[in-house]
């Protein structure tokens, strides 16, 4: 995986995922959490962070109210 433009600052927000309700990010930065949430799921299933993570503000707002 190549970084990009960006990606170091979104990688700097991920440490707060798990002390946060919700949270949005890039498509692309929703998918490499999705499989890294997917593989620790396995492990453990408090691990498994994705329903936290979205890529619509409208989607996010829909989830919680």
């Amino acid at each position: 995986m190549a970084f990009r433009d960006g990606d170091i600052a979104d990688f700097a927000h991920l440490a707060a995922i798990p002390y946060t309700d919700l949270v949005t990010v890039d498509r692309r930065i929703a998918d490499i959490l999705g499989k890294v949430f997917r593989k620790l799921g396995q492990r453990e299933s408090k691990a498994d962070l994705s329903a936290r993570v979205f890529t619509k503000l409208s989607d996010m707002l829909a989830a919680v109210g």
